[in-house]
Parts: structure tokens; C-alpha cells; sequence
């Protein structure tokens, strides 16, 4: 997740150059035919059956497919505007987060091949009174994050224009030595747009309008200047909640404000990003040798990662010894994920802008492509308000634990109450459930650390991966925002661990302050954190209609996890309900039924 006094001005544009810079901004361009849905073959009609079914359970975004240069499936699912009805189509415009690296790293190589600089050059170059333990760093540490520099300066929507992040940046203390250690940082690449603009005296977005997206085709794509409709904008939804669009958020005139602008919080369509992928595959954009720069694996991204970081992009090799360039971009909100497998001729790009994420579908995508089974969950069937509600209560199971069923728009919610609660839900078996109260002991012990401002044990339990003054940065942040909004810590309480996506397993806490309860879930690779998520209410499992009487929720792996079947008694009311999984089955009965 991204976690959020100075002198005068290191410089500005002269007036002259300014105004000058916002003559020469490009028309908007001419709007393009809508583009067309694609479902073709027996790939596309596969992959589309499968995004189909996962649009029941609430997935709402863009995919696009290509193989061996034909797409084979372009296709929106799910609304990008629930109030107004509006869906997502392959015109449908999202905010792809991180994946604006690719572009501030193009860019940076582009000027480098007219010979305006070069990667090896250090920051000086650019940046007046750079301190002695920064003089080290060069173009080529901010594009592959070894710079040592922090990952953010402050909030993605605060105020900061450009020489008040380069201030920020070359003030504040390393986290390493530049070109020591893999230091994912988003600050980074803002200093590379800031480059960009200071050497070509005009607005970054320009830039890339100009330089990569017009000659790319790219009519959709950027910051400001596409103009679009706002009917054409997905609009974002966590928990059912509608969100602020990013475009929404406060900007500045020509765009986002600099803790963003570079490195995050570009728009575009799944046309468009194949429009750039089309592109990369020439040499309009950029000439071969700085094109294998691009690309290049350069430093692992953190210890014992399968994954390396090249400019702008992630590097891996596939299982089937191909290559694989990669990146993903998100904000808890709106989630994107770009692969290119270069030896496989192959393209995916997925954009999503509510609660299933786009990043974790595109694996699931891929395995589709690649002849890999992936469950299928059943097919959901609608179900009215009246109905959906009448199983709304608390359902008792046998040694007092109780499930708790709310009805949550068109589906249902529920909450364990408790670990013992959630072993029966999920069918644990002994070395689970001694797994589960063993993270639990082990998420309270890090989170009572935190709380009084020891993030020692975090950092260890983090693997290394993440330095101790990054997660006390972030960590502060965090606990700052909780009591500023509810008052001052009390206590906290483990409420159990169950099972989470790709893996991992996830154990939530409630933490009681003054004026309020805030959630805080751990998510665990094995012996190691792999993400911390503040929530803003206890976890709860969606269940999706899959008959009148009978429900499902999503597995962590998109498929069927097990079934919810409700109950009545001879009066016709609900009396209990039966939750089944492959190894077990267990009744609960209804509270005053």
C-alpha cells in the first residue's frame, strides 16, 4: 500500500519558456470510433466465460488478450459507474497506478538516444546542491530503485509542486547507499519526470503526448489533455463504497501534484496499452539499443525475488523458460496489471476499479492462455432485496461460537465470530488450526510492538525486504492518522486467521481507541509478512447467490470455496443454515429460531 518548511525554489521556468511551454500544449485530439468488443476463437470464448463468471461475483473492469499479434478477446465487464448504470466497455478509461513508470522510463531513454543525456549520468548534473551522500546517484539507480530514496514524500493528493518533492528527496536520509539495495521508490521517478521537463522546458504530460503517445496511437492516454468524457472515466468502489475518481482528487492545473506525477496516475484504455505494446515491438518509439535497455534485468526486486527490475518494467522467467516483462499499478482502488510474454508472442492487459482486483485475475488469465486449468465458479443467480434479507441474522454453532449474515447490496456478508468460528467455516484440520492461533499470537505480539514504537519485530517479520526506517516511516503515518481520527490506543484483540488469496493466509486484529475500533489485517506467505491492511470494519466473507436458498463465496483462487445452504421450518422462516466444504459440513443454528 502506499503510505503518505522548506526553502525558496530551487528554480522555475522563466516566464517566457512557461508560457511558451503551455502554448505548445497539443490540441485535443480528435475522438476516435468507439472501439470495438472482441471475443475470438475458442481462447477468446474461453476466457471470456471465465471473466463472465467472476463479473457475478463482482469483478468490474477491462481485459484485453492478444496471441501471436491478433487479439483474441477485448471486452469490458461489470459497470464503471453503479449509480448511473454506466458499463465498462473497451473505451472505458482507468487510472493504471505504477504502470506510469514504463513511460517516465521510456522517456528518459528517448532523450538519451537524441543525446540530451545519458542513464550514467549523476543527479548533479540536473538538481544544484545536491548533499555528498546523494552526489552518487545517477539516472540509472532512480530507474531500477537503488537510489536508496524513500518510496513517498507525503500523500499522493497533497499540494507538492516540483522543486518541493526535489527539495523533499535531497534533504531527507537515505535508506542505502546508492545502487546498495533494491528500494522500490515512487519519489524516484518523479525525479525523472522533473528531469524531463527541466531539459525540454515543457509540461512532463507534453512530453509524452508528443514524444510516445501520439505516435503510438495512443488517443486516450495521459493526465489532462485527452479531455475525456467523464461518462468514459470508471469511477472506483471498495466495499460497495463509491470512491473519488483520481480525476477527481485535487490537482494541479496540468495535472497531478508532484508526490504522483512520474511515477503513478495515468489514464488509459486496454486499446491503448496495446496500441504501446504494438509500439515497443518497433522502433517508433525508441531505437533497438535503447529499446533493450528497457527491458534489461538489472537488480533482483528484493531478496530471494523470482523477479527483476529493469526500467520501469519487472523481468521474470516463466516456468516454460520464457520471458515474461511485467508491471502492475494500484491504489487499494483502482488495480492494473501489464504482461507481455516476449518469447510467446503474447499480451494482457486487465484494468479493474472494484473490490476483485484486476492484478490477481490477470494470473488467472494467463494460466488460460498457457492450456493451465482454472476453477470456474458456479454461476450466480440475481436474488431480491426481500429475499437476500430474510437470511440476515445470527446463526448459532455448536460450543457458542456464531456466525453473523448481513445482507450487503446483492449479495450476503458474513462474519465469523472468533478463530474457533472460522476453523469450522473453512473445515480446518488440526495443523491448520494450529497454524491459525500460532499467527495470531505472532500478529498481536508485532502489532503490540508497533503500537508503542517498536517496529523492530515488523521490519524482521517483513524478511529483510523493506528497511527499518521504511517501515517506521510508514508505520508512524498509519498510527498518526488512527488517533488523529479516533483518539488515543487502548487495547487490541486477535479475531482470527483464515485463508487468503495466492496462498497466503490472513489475520485480522480490531484495535480499540478512544473513540472507535480500527482493523488491521496481516497477510502471511509462510513464515513471512507479505502485506499489511488497515480496514475500516471487521473482514467479512461475500456469499453470491447461486440458487433461492443456496450460496457461495469467491475462493482465494477464484474458485468455489464451499456452499452455503439455508433452512426453514415448518412455519416457512429461516431456521438454520448448513455450510459445506469438501471434508466437512457443519449446521448452525439461527438465534431466537
Amino acid at each position: 500500500m502506499r503510505i503518505q518548511g522548506g526553502r525558496a525554489a530551487l528554480w522555475s521556468l522563466p516566464a517566457a519558456g512557461l508560457a511558451a511551454s503551455l502554448a505548445a500544449f497539443p490540441p485535443p485530439p480528435v475522438a476516435a470510433a468507439p472501439e470495438k468488443v472482441v471475443v475470438r476463437g475458442d481462447l477468446g470464448r474461453r476466457i471470456d466465460d471465465y471473466m463472465t463468471h467472476l463479473e457475478g461475483y463482482g469483478f468490474a473492469g477491462a481485459l484485453l488478450v492478444a496471441k501471436d499479434g491478433q487479439v483474441v478477446l477485448a471486452k469490458g465487464y461489470g459497470l464503471a459507474d453503479r449509480e448511473r448504470r454506466i458499463r465498462v466497455t473497451p473505451d472505458t478509461v482507468f487510472d493504471i497506478g505504477s504502470i506510469t513508470k514504463q513511460f517516465t522510463a521510456t522517456a528518459i531513454l528517448q532523450l538519451e538516444a537524441r543525446g540530451r543525456l545519458k542513464v550514467t549520468d549523476p543527479i548533479g548534473k540536473y538538481f544544484p546542491d545536491v548533499p555528498p551522500d546523494k552526489r552518487a546517484i545517477t539516472l540509472h539507480h532512480l530507474l531500477t530503485h537503488t537510489s536508496g530514496l524513500r518510496s513517498d514524500f507525503g500523500g499522493d493528493y497533497d499540494p507538492v509542486p516540483r522543486d518541493e518533492i526535489v527539495r523533499r528527496a535531497l534533504t531527507e536520509p537515505l535508506l542505502s547507499k546508492p545502487g546498495e539495495r533494491f528500494h522500490y521508490s515512487n519519489a524516484g521517478y518523479s525525479l525523472l519526470a522533473s528531469i524531463v521537463e527541466l531539459l525540454m522546458g515543457r509540461g512532463y504530460e507534453d512530453f509524452l503526448s508528443r514524444n510516445l503517445f501520439q505516435p503510438a496511437g495512443m488517443l486516450h492516454t495521459g493526465y489532462r489533455l485527452p479531455q475525456w468524457r467523464r461518462e468514459d472515466v470508471a469511477r472506483g468502489y471498495v466495499d460497495g463504497e463509491r470512491r473519488p475518481a483520481t480525476l477527481d482528487e485535487p490537482w494541479a492545473a496540468d495535472g497531478p501534484w508532484w508526490n504522483l506525477r512520474g511515477n503513478g496516475g495515468i489514464h488509459s484504455t486496454i486499446w491503448d496499452m496495446y496500441r504501446w505494446h504494438v509500439a515497443l515491438e518497433g522502433e517508433a518509439i525508441l531505437p533497438a539499443e535503447e529499446k533493450a535497455k528497457l527491458t534489461k534485468p538489472y537488480v533482483p526486486q528484493g531478496e530471494g525475488s523470482k523477479l527483476s527490475y529493469a526500467y520501469g518494467w519487472g523481468v521474470a522467467t516463466t516456468q516454460r523458460k520464457t520471458r515474461l516483462v511485467t508491471h502492475n499499478g494500484g491504489n487499494g482502488i483502482f488495480e492494473a496489471e501489464f504482461r507481455r510474454y516476449l518469447d510467446e508472442g503474447t499480451v494482457i492487459f486487465i484494468a479493474s476499479n472494484a473490490e476483485i482486483s484486476g492484478i490477481q485475475v490477470s494470473g488467472r488469465v494467463a494460466r488460460l492462455v498457457f492450456g493451465v486449468e482454472v476453477p470456474v465458479p458456479a454461476k450466480v443467480v440475481p436474488l431480491g432485496a426481500a429475499m437476500l434479507a430474510r437470511y440476515a441474522g445470527t446463526y448459532q454453532l455448536q460450543g457458542g461460537d456464531a456466525l453473523q449474515v448481513r445482507r450487503s447490496g446483492s449479495r450476503l456478508g458474513l462474519i465469523a465470530n472468533g478463530q474457533p468460528a472460522l476453523d469450522a467455516l473453512f473445515c480446518s484440520d488440526d495443523a491448520a488450526r494450529q497454524t491459525a492461533e500460532a499467527l495470531n499470537r505472532r500478529s498481536v505480539g508485532l502489532a503490540e510492538a508497533a503500537a508503542k514504537g517498536d517496529y523492530a519485530p515488523l521490519q524482521k517479520a517483513l524478511g529483510g525486504s523493506v528497511s527499518r526506517e521504511q517501515v517506521r516511516a510508514q508505520g508512524d503515518l498509519l498510527w498518526d492518522a488512527w488517533r488523529k481520527t479516533l483518539g488515543e490506543f487502548k487495547s487490541l484483540k486477535g479475531l482470527g486467521t483464515q485463508p487468503g488469496p495466492q496462498g497466503r493466509v490472513d489475520t485480522t486484529l480490531r484495535l480499540e481507541f478512544e473513540r472507535g475500533a480500527a482493523y488491521l489485517t496481516f497477510s502471511w506467505a509462510g513464515d513471512l509478512l507479505d502485506d499489511l491492511r488497515p480496514l475500516g470494519h471487521p473482514p467479512e466473507v461475500s456469499l453470491f447467490p447461486i440458487s433461492a436458498a443456496e450460496f457461495t463465496p469467491l475462493s482465494a483462487d477464484f474458485g468455489q470455496a464451499f456452499r452455503v445452504s439455508f433452512l426453514m421450518g415448518r412455519d416457512g422462516a429461516v431456521s438454520a443454515m448448513e455450510v459445506g466444504g469438501e471434508s466437512c459440513l457443519l449446521r448452525a443454528r439461527r438465534a431466537g429460531g
